[in-house]
């Protein structure tokens, strides 16, 4: 059977014999650094290539001689050269039914790279490999590839180059060009006009729900959305495999936090522990804690505080026992009438200290929070157990406990 591929050379249909032959000189140059633009007889003989190769391949232009049993590759001194190694790159990508050969991105990933060194300015080999780049997940590359691909025409307008670049900022660090070329972007500026008719519309329809829903980072929908269409091409496929990513990170990210809020919930549970102080700093490592404590568990409090300048977060457990314990005696309570029940009464209850601890609370006054929160379960737990202990003794118990903790021990009232 005859081959179409590069036949611009010779003007001649390419026999399966020289298709081989020509494709290990394609595998041989791959494997080469640099651009390799001639050949010795003796290297051609190493391949595998008999001297009735090296005959049948000259006759078809895709060598000449050089003199002295060298040759010069033809194929690639073309203007059609790069090209012809584009097309075997393509044909190695999707595999190839004629030859009996199978789909194969690692070898098509090599081909693309020696096509862009060849031909840096190549817009459909940067295409190529940034949808490749994309589908192994190597997002910092995907991201470069994109970003070297704007103001160029390709398969995929302006529009679609940005949004891969927002989705893009969430699986990697992005360059300061590319951060600043998303600067404010929002859905508008990435919906497709809606000009078609028929399932064209119901496409791009589509497309545009799922990009309305990244933006309000509702992941999941988004994913769901393209998920309705039937003919996906190669820019759907990619914002598919961009979202997938995204959910991943998103599902270790929820399964971590599950993991440390539960480790929490334990802690909480066998030692009675009022207040924990985690040592996350980040804003936006505090805002995910926040989050999944709000949405995922009915009695625990995340609160963002800052002490000594730097931001942190406590995860503060809400016995219902202590919290009613709290309510009852009425949340208009000021500080000042706590602490003088406390200096006063005879057996200050626990309400007393949750009290003092959410007037500190509400004047970010964290540290003195802190060690209130931490008494009130303290004066709970030996309640329980019967045991008789003075305010100020309950208090100096808890400071030399909390004081053992590194996360809390310059942070607390003397």
């Amino acid at each position: 059977m005859a081959y179409i591929i590069d036949c611009r050379l010779s003007g001649l249909k390419r026999t399966s014999k020289t298709q081989k032959v020509l494709d290990i000189l394609y595998d041989e140059l791959i494997k080469t650094p640099k651009n390799a633009l001639t050949i010795t007889r003796k290297e051609l003989n190493a391949l595998g290539i008999t001297d009735q190769d090296i005959q049948l391949i000259k006759n078809s232009n895709i060598i000449e001689s050089g003199g002295r049993g060298c040759y010069l590759l033809k194929i690639l001194t073309t203007n059609d050269g790069v090209e012809n190694l584009y097309s075997y790159g393509k044909r190695t990508l999707l595999g190839d039914r004629e030859s009996n050969t199978m789909p194969n991105t690692t070898k098509a990933t090599k081909i693309f790279e020696k096509c862009l060194q060849m031909d840096p300015t190549h817009i459909g080999i940067s295409t190529q490999l940034f949808y490749i780049r994309v589908g192994k997940k190597e997002y910092e590359e995907a991201a470069n590839l994109c970003y070297s691909l704007i103001g160029r025409v390709t398969d995929f307008t302006e529009k679609d180059k940005k949004y891969y670049l927002y989705l893009l900022s969430m699986l990697t660090e992005l360059p300061s060009s590319s951060r600043r070329l998303i600067l404010g972007l929002n859905y508008d500026s990435v919906a497709i006009p809606n000009q078609q008719q028929g399932s064209e519309s119901f496409t791009v329809g589509q497309i545009n729900r799922s990009r309305k829903l990244a933006f309000s980072k509702d992941f999941d929908g988004a994913c769901t959305e393209l998920n309705f269409i039937a003919d996906v091409n190669e820019t759907i496929q990619v914002e598919k495999d961009l979202l997938a990513g995204i959910r991943e990170i998103e599902k270790t990210a929820n399964e971590n936090m599950q993991k440390l809020i539960d480790n929490l919930a334990i802690e909480f549970a066998d030692n009675r522990k009022g207040i924990v102080m985690l040592d996350i700093t980040d804003e936006k490592s505090i805002k995910q804690v926040m989050n999944f404590v709000r949405q995922n568990h009915k009695y625990m409090r995340a609160e963002k505080i800052e002490i000594d300048g730097q931001s942190n977060v406590f995860v503060r457990y809400c016995d219902p026992e202590l919290e009613y314990k709290c309510t009852t005696t009425g949340q208009d309570t000021n500080l000042e009438e706590y602490l003088n029940r406390l200096e006063y009464t005879e057996k200050p209850g626990v309400a007393v200290y949750m009290g003092i601890g959410h007037c500190y609370y509400q004047q970010k006054k964290y540290s003195e929070a802190i060690l209130y929160f931490e008494v009130a379960a303290f004066k709970n737990k030996m309640e329980q157990r019967e045991f008789k202990l003075s305010p100020d003794t309950c208090i100096e118990i808890c400071k030399a406990k909390l004081r053992s903790a590194p996360q809390y021990s310059k942070k607390l009232p003397h």
